[in-house]
């Protein structure tokens, strides 16, 4: 009924909805295909026969060639016409790739061979001494010349005065703290950098009352650990996860101070609850010597305190039973073997603050320490950090990425944040260096 009245061909409809299905799984199909070729080269080669002819057409050919051999020619070419008679390569050692220079050599020899006895290209390599072991560098170098470095670490120092004072900025810093941070910076171009963006920082928000120390060292951790300074600025880094353990390491040293305070309690407790009245008592208490002291033993005192008060008389005779023998004995040995005991020592302790009956520095220290707790939310973190915080923290995100910062602790530089950080010239207010000032706005 449906067919009649609207005309339509039911059957041709099926024909054409097929048709579409088989044209779009063929599609379908020939990408899979041509995906899983690019892919895993599945299919090498093809081969066409037919009655006369028979053919093999290679669709894909695995190479073993480098882009340097590959470009070789164009290489030797752009040397040969560059009209150059010295050309100089700055920074490849940072590669820490050897072969760079193998493949420098190679070139260098092709180029001179193909210009002849016209004229020579020499290969000028500047690079860190430490880049080879042993002999190795004799293999890519036909001269080397050693280049004693302007500044270390032993001369810097003055280097940095000098600079500063060129810029009329050098009564501006205190100069003990650059002679030790001199101390961890060893590289003249490092140097001339950090005082070039002291000074453009230092221009741009010099009418805010800003600690001059503390922006030089700011800068000077920027240019030597640059990643970590930038990651600074997006609330990520080693820098910025300190500072975020900031209340853990406060926490550590309020338990310390409470276990102290304790202590000190405990102190106290023991000198009120102690009975000894005398330190002849105490003496008596820990001697454990059968004595003799002017030919009466221990039984024909009232009490061995009695026997230690007349064994200090001077003139006194001791004698110490040995092997059922009585042998003279000095009074020097004897009373040493007793101070030299432990529990003596700190029985002595006790004795003596109660016979002074003064508890008032012991009570005096615990008022401090609760003083000195409640004011750790205020102290810098340089005064409660430790080397070993700084080495063992660890940045873990929220799905359990761990991040150890091994980059910076592996750096021949990394003394440098503990010691700025220790010293206080990074602490929390680090963000009001990092930030423009302008008037009514920040950004």
């Amino acid at each position: 009924y449906i067919a009649d009245t609207f005309n339509f061909n039911i059957w041709g409809g099926v024909q054409a909805i097929c048709f579409v299905l088989l044209m779009a799984l063929s599609a379908y199909l020939l990408y899979k295909t041509i995906n899983i070729q690019l892919n895993k080269n599945i299919i090498k080669t093809l081969s066409i026969k037919g009655a006369n002819f028979e053919s093999n057409i290679e669709v894909f050919k695995e190479s073993t060639e480098s882009y340097f051999d590959k470009y070789l020619n164009d290489v030797i070419y752009l040397f040969d016409k560059c009209g150059a008679d010295v050309i100089v390569f700055e920074d490849i050692d940072r590669f820490e790739n050897s072969s760079i220079f193998q493949k420098l050599k190679e070139i260098n020899t092709l180029v001179n061979n193909r210009i002849g006895s016209k004229k020579k290209l020499t290969f000028l390599c500047l690079l860190r001494d430490d880049m080879f072991l042993s002999k190795d560098r004799t293999k890519f170098f036909d001269f080397i010349v050693p280049i004693i470095p302007v500044i270390d670490a032993s001369n810097s120092y003055e280097k940095i005065k000098e600079l500063l004072g060129q810029q009329n900025v050098l009564e501006m810093f205190d100069e003990n703290y650059l002679q030790k941070l001199s101390l961890y910076i060893d590289d003249m171009r490092l140097v001339k950098n950090i005082i070039n963006e002291f000074m453009i920082y230092h221009n741009k928000i010099n009418t805010i009352n800003l600690n001059t120390n503390k922006l030089l060292a700011l800068i000077t951790y920027k240019n030597i650990f640059p990643k970590d300074f930038s990651e600074l600025q997006l609330n990520s880094g080693l820098i910025f996860n300190l500072f975020e353990k900031r209340s853990l390491y406060i926490g550590r040293e309020q338990e310390a101070l409470t276990i102290e305070m304790q202590a000190l309690k405990s102190e106290i407790e023991k000198i009120k609850k102690e009975s000894l009245v005398s330190f002849d008592e105490l003496e008596a208490l820990y001697l454990s010597k059968d004595l003799r002291v002017n030919g009466k033993t221990i039984d024909s005192f009232n009490s061995r305190t009695e026997l230690v008060t007349e064994m200090k008389i001077s003139g006194a005779i001791i004698e110490e039973l040995y092997n059922n023998r009585y042998y003279d004995a000095a009074l020097d040995d004897v009373l040493t073997s007793i101070h030299e005991k432990t529990e003596f020592i700190e029985r002595k302790r006790y004795l003596e603050n109660r016979l002074s009956g003064d508890f008032e520095h012991l009570e005096s220290q615990i008022s401090d320490l609760k003083e000195k707790q409640s004011a750790l939310w205020f102290t810098k973190i340089g005064d409660i950090i430790t080397e070993e915080d700084i080495k063992n923290t660890i940045y873990e995100n929220i799905i359990g990425e761990t991040d150890s910062f091994d980059y910076i602790k592996r750096n021949e530089y990394y003394p440098l944040i503990y010691f700025l950080i220790r010293n206080g010239y990074i602490d929390k207010d680090y963000s009001d260096y990092m930030t423009y000032f302008y008037e009514n706005s920040i950004s």
